[in-house]
């Protein structure tokens, strides 16, 4: 916790005076530049306050003893964890296959079993790129469901933070997280004591189903991750684990221009504002003034890294849009997905 001395605006004059005559004595004191909610707060000298009294309480645990999670250290240098959830019941997830050919309208479902291993799903929390953790409730819950729904192993690493870490950190770190899970899969015949394997990894994973979904920063960083494990070459690095598909939930881009939507009444929590901010803040070639900075805009261009229709195996690309946000950020720079991907 940072313990400032400021000026009150309630002090009396004469007080008044002898603060502001202290203040030239001692130099300027520090003062909050920037306000994120409370929740990470930027001062004069360069000094980061990360709040760790978060008002929690309206958003809902989801913990129904379905899932199983626990934390898992991916990065030593940097000291980054990720939590893995599981179904406390592992079984498979078969692949299902829907048909309308019954005459009354009612589906006919064929379930096709994979193997008998269950997929691997990779969820890169939001927080445009400076606040958000793995341990948040509502990333916690949201993973929670997603291993209870999809019957799938999830993944949820952290990523350092801007703006001590300014971008591309959180991509970099991202890529390490997936390179984590290829060194575990590469060790599977070894016990854990022995070096090997994690014990929930080690049985009835299927690393060659292997999904990233991103909500709004980490929709960006699954872009990212996209074009570096969609690219032409070989993806020789990440053998044996295969990167089959991405989910980009309200994907943050920016643009050079004002879109329509943007030009439009600010409103809702995430306003342009906040979102200018989130972007100043995150970047290291991007000042007021400046070019955008390319680890936020720059998507459409490199889309054919994903476009399945030029690569036989390429993974395909799915972009959900919500509703009350300032859109373009994330539909804006994806006009030109083109006929390979799916929206």
């Amino acid at each position: 916790m940072i313990d400032l001395i400021l000026p009150s605006n309630t002090e009396e004059p004469q007080a008044k005076q002898s603060s502001i005559k202290r203040e030239r004595e001692m130099g300027s004191l520090p003062h909050v530049v920037e306000d994120c909610m409370g929740v990470l707060q930027l001062y004069s000298n360069g000094t980061i306050f990360r709040s760790k009294h978060i008002d929690f309480s309206r958003i809902p645990v989801v913990d129904d003893f379905s899932v199983l999670f626990k934390d898992c250290l991916f990065d030593k240098h940097h000291n980054l964890y990720l939590r893995l959830y599981k179904p406390a019941a592992l079984t498979a997830t078969p692949n299902i296959t829907t048909y309308y050919d019954d005459s009354d309208g009612n589906n006919i479902i064929e379930h096709n079993n994979h193997n008998n291993k269950i997929p691997v799903v990779y969820y890169l929390h939001g927080g445009g790129f400076c606040v958000g953790s793995r341990s948040w409730p509502n990333s916690h819950s949201c993973c929670t469901r997603l291993a209870s729904g999809l019957g799938a192993l999830v993944v949820a690493p952290d990523y350092r933070l801007a703006p001590e870490h300014r971008l591309p950190a959180a991509m970099e770190d991202a890529h390490n997280s997936i390179k984590w899970l290829r060194d575990q899969a590469k060790l599977t015949g070894k016990e854990e004591r022995e070096g090997g394997c994690d014990s929930w990894l080690r049985n009835g994973v299927d690393f060659d189903r292997v999904f990233v979904i991103g909500d709004s920063s980490g929709g960006n960083i699954a872009h990212h991750l996209a074009v570096r494990f969609g690219s032409y070459e070989p993806e020789k690095d990440l053998s044996p684990v295969r990167v089959r598909g991405y989910i980009l939930l309200a994907p943050f881009f920016g643009g050079y221009a004002r879109t329509k939507s943007e030009e439009g009444p600010s409103e809702g929590l995430l306003n342009l504002e906040i979102l200018d901010r989130y972007i100043y803040r995150s970047n290291i070639a991007y000042r007021r003034g400046q070019s955008w900075p390319t680890y936020i805009i720059r998507a459409a261009e490199v889309l054919e890294a994903v476009d399945a229709g030029r690569r036989e195996s390429g993974p395909p690309t799915s972009e959900p849009i919500w509703t009350g946000e300032p859109q373009p950020r994330s539909g804006g720079a994806w006009t030109d997905l083109g006929h390979g991907g799916r929206r």
